[in-house]
């Protein structure tokens, strides 16, 4: 190593190190405050979040037997992602500010902080007690930027500006929130989250024969990992099966992702002329059965779901599993196959009859596809 470069090594330690120490005292000069210390978390019932002339509501469901289930009350109370409402309460509840900071007029106008200016802010979120009451609003303003000039400037928090209504007080958030309207980012998608390893068989039921296809479950029940199948039709001649296309298939129902939902039983515009075709069916191993219909209207995708119970479906699987372990040292800790039930079907329809729902065109695409659109043409290796 030459003389030069390892005098420039030192000195680049050097100012790292005082970086380092100036961050050190910069950090003793911050003091946090929690923004919200007076509200009773427990009791809160609704929550309103506001951004872009959009409004959505979530809501606790007081006639539910489950304690803390929420639903998003502006999409029909359709039942809401408790990761998701519990990850903002939790982000509510740590809200602490790095400083308090007294604002002009002009300046709260700036930052989105005022109604009038709301739409330069970040949006608004307001709660509510159990009565219905308000019990706090928070206005999430714009973010902070400086032009980093100094060092000191440089490791000086950056974060957004807040206000809450019943104090007017202004704080400096050190990490942002963000109040998202957006359907999807609330709805509850764990009762559409089958994963591969529960499915068995999975049939596509089209007008034309030559589109219809099965697939059915090749590697034993009892194996590890993910699970193989195979097509029951024969590939054309030079074909093979994409197995990409084939892995969608047959994780179709898992952590499938919902963009909105509609109520059945009223007649939303979006769904008018809607025509639902059946699609998959898949058959599990727990004798569950789940039937796919949907549809397409311009660039948005549809689907409904319903569910059923095979008991002698059931049993088969339960015999392959049975003659899989024949002979074999059986771990007493690893589950085996557990029966569901025609009530717990009906129970599971309960929920899905009331419902459609608007998917991504690539969730949909995963139901859709004929049976021409499971092969790929086959490479054969170039000649030495």
């Amino acid at each position: 190593m030459n003389k030069k470069l390892l005098s420039s090594l030192v000195v680049v330690s050097i100012v790292l190190l005082g970086v380092y120490f100036l961050s050190q005292e910069s950090n003793k000069n911050i003091k946090s405050a929690p923004v919200l210390p007076n509200v009773e978390w427990s009791k809160l019932s609704k929550l309103v979040l506001e951004k872009e002339g959009v409004k959505l509501e979530l809501s606790l469901d007081k006639s539910s037997q489950a304690i803390n289930k929420w639903v998003v009350a502006s999409q029909s109370s359709y039942p809401a992602s408790s990761s998701s409402v519990n990850g903002l309460m939790f982000k509510l509840m740590d809200l602490s500010g790095s400083q308090s900071v007294d604002l002009t007029d002009a300046g709260l106008s700036r930052l989105g902080l005022t109604d009038d200016s709301k739409s330069a802010g970040q949006g608004i979120i307001t709660l509510f007690g159990q009565n219905g009451e308000e019990v706090e609003q928070l206005y999430l303003g714009g973010l902070r930027n400086r032009k980093n000039t100094t060092v000191e400037e440089t490791l000086a928090l950056s974060g957004q500006y807040v206000r809450k209504k019943s104090t007017g007080k202004s704080y400096l958030l050190a990490l942002p929130i963000n109040a998202q309207t957006t359907a999807s980012a609330w709805l509850d998608t764990e009762i559409l989250s089958i994963p591969s390893s529960m499915v068995y068989k999975v049939t596509a039921a089209r007008a034309a024969v030559d589109s219809s296809y099965g697939i059915l479950r090749t590697s034993a029940l009892t194996a590890e990992g993910k699970p193989e199948f195979s097509l029951k039709e024969k590939a054309p001649a030079n074909k093979e099966i994409d197995k990409l296309v084939f892995d969608q298939i047959t994780s179709g129902l898992e952590d499938l992702k919902l963009e909105n939902v509609f109520p059945s039983n009223t007649d939303s515009p979006e769904l008018s002329d809607m025509k639902f075709l059946p699609l998959l069916t898949y058959e599990l191993v727990n004798g569950l059965v789940y039937k796919i219909t949907g549809g397409d209207k311009g660039e948005k995708s549809y689907i409904t779901v319903s569910v059923e119970y095979n008991d002698s479906l059931a049993d088969e699987a339960i015999a392959v599993e049975t003659k899989e372990l024949e002979g074999k040292t059986v771990d007493p800790k690893k589950p085996k196959i557990l029966k569901s039930s025609k009530e717990e079907a009906e129970k599971l329809q309960a929920g899905y009859v009331k419902w459609k729902y608007e998917v991504p065109k690539y969730v949909y695409s995963r139901f859709s596809k004929n049976r021409d659109n499971l092969f790929k043409d086959i490479v054969t290796p170039a000649a030495k």
